[in-house]
């Protein structure tokens, strides 16, 4: 049975490479149709400058540009292909613009700009202090600071969120939901680095 995240309880929350080579088509992360979506980015309005509760400066801003509007672009024709991944569906969600991008394989990716929230990394490091994080781990993507979180696990069933800083105020959120055979074969997170890496590379070629 596939996972999908509380949308509801996730938007309350806001408001207040698998493990084999990477560059492998066949190891490309296909993701699910109920993937949670890029929503489920958790953050708590945090008080004060930002940066705020921990939160790390982000150095160098990344310039969303005419992604902001169109996320669906933040893939290369070439990039879908290593991914198998089909074209974007483009929705406009609560906090901003987002596409989600579906594999044969049952899978899929969910990219979203969470400028609805402009706090940035700051909003998911305050979330993590108010214990509202069921997982909650630093890391940089691209050379920008980064974090896996979410209020919700999914990991075991091959789903991962992770946020990267785009500035002190913006960052963008991408879930990947793995395909049902790659459930298991590789850890989720690590693949949801890898496809947000790849759309970060995209945004900054501009």
């Amino acid at each position: 049975m596939r996972t999908r995240l509380p949308l509801v309880a996730v938007v309350l929350v806001l408001a207040s490479c698998t493990s084999e080579a990477p560059g492998t088509p066949t190891t490309a992360p296909a993701t699910s149709t109920d993937a949670p979506t890029s929503t489920s980015a958790p953050t708590t309005k945090p008080s004060g400058d930002l940066p705020a509760n921990g939160a790390p400066k982000v150095d160098t801003s990344v310039d969303p540009g005419g992604f902001l509007k169109k996320p669906c672009l933040a893939f290369t024709e070439a990039q879908r292909k290593e991914l198998g991944l089909a074209d974007g569906e483009q929705r406009r969600a609560p906090l901003g613009e987002e596409c989600n991008w579906r594999s044969n394989g049952g899978g899929s990716a969910h990219l979203s700009f969470l400028e609805g929230n402009p706090h940035g990394l700051s909003g998911t490091y305050a979330a993590n202090k108010d214990g509202r994080l069921k997982y909650f781990e630093p890391t940089e993507v691209g050379g920008q600071p980064a974090v896996f979180a979410s209020p919700d696990d999914a990991r075991t069933k091959g789903a991962c969120v992770l946020l990267v800083g785009m500035s002190d105020k913006l960052v963008f959120s991408m879930t990947v939901q793995q395909s049902p055979d790659k459930v298991g074969t590789g850890d989720p997170c690590q693949v949801t680095a890898r496809v947000a890496g790849m759309a970060l590379t995209t945004i900054k070629a501009g």
